[in-house]
């Protein structure tokens, strides 16, 4: 089967396309063939580059930015990531190109149960479609790398890691403000996808030298990274299924999260992280880890089993296998 992946961006460190990487290595290594097709490498290229290509599934990734500029090309399998049904769903200036997006879909594809529910919300019709797929987790291999070393951090330091593109949504500024003060060491690691955001970021760390950034590509480094990590944070105020969180648990470290639906779906309080709620939340919580290193190695092995047992690559790339199938039978004209 030739698949064509289809997402917002591949080189710029995104949710999405580390999917999509996870995705296209399974494929490959079950003997199919896939493209990853980007829109900003190929920018309005992307439906002339699908119709002389002719790929038996085209699977975009964000309703509104990977699918709905190529709505027309079928087979079509939408997975909704996030900030498609959070952000863009509740803009008036973009609903109708998310609920267009999935309409042309054959099959909506989310990795919990609930997180079709705004789509759905808004048009019941839908819901044959949503076909859900629980989410894979690796982590790509590559030359051992230390963040502690990078960073100059000595191993008696706390170290708080936040993989995360800068921008609004994933509230670095929020992570900042609340850990001020509890002599830890916060680690923001993602490239600058929101520019005025990311000026915003730099201008609250100024002045807070626990406060670091990283460059995490190569994608390999991620592994170096949550290895020197003492807990991992995701301080979004929506989300899709983070692939952060699942690589955290991997690699047995413990979550801090806020308390958002996504993030209920995967973390369980007390067992393989904390939720929080508001700054008081964010701070308590984190005081908490900081005081416990028993606790966050119980809470990281915890995650290492959950992680391993439920959000296995390959039961993914079978689930997905079987979704492409499915959508081919269902195209107008086929066998």
């Amino acid at each position: 089967m030739d698949i064509a992946l289809v997402v917002p961006s591949y080189a710029t460190f995104t949710g999405n396309a580390a999917s999509a990487r996870r995705i296209l290595t399974g494929l490959v290594r079950e003997g199919h063939e896939g493209r990853i097709v980007d829109y900003e490498t190929f920018g309005p290229y992307v439906p002339a580059i699908l119709s002389a290509w002719e790929p038996a599934i085209v699977h975009a990734f964000h309703a509104r930015r990977g699918a709905w500029p190529i709505r027309q090309h079928q087979p079509l399998v939408v997975s909704l990531t996030g900030t498609d049904t959070a952000d863009d769903l509740a803009r008036p200036d973009t609903r109708g190109e998310i609920l267009e997006a999935c309409r042309a879909a054959r099959a909506l594809v989310v990795h919990a149960a609930g997180a079709a529910a705004p789509v759905l919300a808004l048009d019941p019709s839908l819901a044959p479609r949503v076909r859900v797929v629980p989410k894979g987790v690796d982590l790509p291999a590559g030359p051992a790398w230390s963040l502690r070393k990078t960073l100059s951090i000595p191993d008696g330091r706390t170290v708080f890691l936040l993989p995360a593109g800068l921008r609004e949504v994933k509230g670095q500024i929020d992570a900042i403000e609340a850990l001020d003060g509890l002599d830890v060491d916060l680690v923001l690691a993602g490239p600058e996808l929101d520019p005025e955001y990311a000026a915003r970021v730099r201008a609250a760390a100024a002045g807070r030298p626990w406060v670091r950034f990283i460059d995490i590509r190569p994608l390999s480094r991620m592994r170096g990274a949550y290895a020197d990590a003492d807990v991992v944070l995701n301080t979004s105020r929506h989300e899709g299924l983070s692939n952060a969180i699942l690589e955290a648990m991997l690699s047995a470290k413990p979550v801090l999260a806020s308390d958002i639906p996504a993030n209920r779906a995967v973390v369980r309080p007390g067992s393989t992280g904390l939720l929080y709620t508001g700054h008081e939340g964010l701070r308590a919580a984190a005081l908490r880890l900081r005081d416990d290193p028993g606790a966050r190695a119980l809470m990281g092995a915890a995650g290492a089993i959950r992680a391993r047992a439920e959000h296995d690559p390959a039961a993914e790339i079978r689930a997905l296998l079987e979704v492409y199938r499915e959508a081919i039978e269902s195209r107008p004209g086929s066998a």
